[in-house]
């Protein structure tokens, strides 16, 4: 039998939490050129609604500040909590012959939200927090390694061997992406004629 000394154990755990706010990005119109849906949005519930075009918002957003500086009401947040741990056992079967095993899993809960307009205007929203309807992402990982390693024929071979089993299991993500409405009187229309929709896995 090996000494018991011949076994190493390392154990690593590891956390971190991301907090972003999103890619500076501004509405930007192009000359000559009139989108169908502005002017749809325009007739039935922003001018209505604000006294003001689609354009005007646009132009808004496209001469604030710098090139860093944007307009948006929704904000465009990503936040991330990563937790994982490892265990990696090493034993050394004799002076030509080691077997190691690592045992891994991870965890890591998510969730953003995306200004799509890229305006002041509440419009065209992707989310899966701000929405009540909205749900992280949350996945979990699993994976086990057994790795063989030795010497052969008077250290002339080098050899290894092994197998590896992951798995994944991500579960919650519902991502809600909706329209205004900017006027009451015109929001069963919109919803009717421009629904919200969303999607998602389990």
């Amino acid at each position: 039998m090996c000494p018991l000394t011949a076994v190493t154990l390392d154990l690593n755990l590891n956390w971190a939490r991301t907090e972003q706010t999103m890619r500076p990005q501004k509405c930007v119109l192009v000359p000559g050129y009139k989108g169908w849906q502005a002017e749809l949005f325009n007739t039935l519930a922003v001018v209505p609604s604000t006294g003001r075009t689609v354009d005007d918002f646009c132009q808004d957003a496209a001469e604030a500040g710098d090139a860093n500086t944007v307009i948006s009401d929704l904000g465009g947040d990503y936040s991330a909590t990563n937790k994982g741990s490892a265990l990696i056992a090493n034993w050394e079967l004799n002076e030509n012959l080691s077997l190691k095993s690592i045992s891994a899993w991870r965890y890591t809960k998510a969730e953003q939200d995306d200004e799509l307009d890229h305006t002041a205007l509440p419009f065209l929203h992707r989310t899966q927090s701000v929405h009540p309807q909205g749900e992280p992402r949350e996945t979990d990982q699993y994976s086990q390694e057994f790795k063989v390693t030795g010497t052969a024929v008077n250290d002339r071979l080098n050899y290894v061997a092994g197998v590896f089993w992951f798995s994944e299991e991500t579960k919650g993500e519902t991502t809600v992406s909706f329209l205004g409405p900017y006027d009451p009187a015109l929001a069963g229309w919109l919803y009717l004629n421009a629904p919200s929709t969303q999607s998602g896995f389990r």
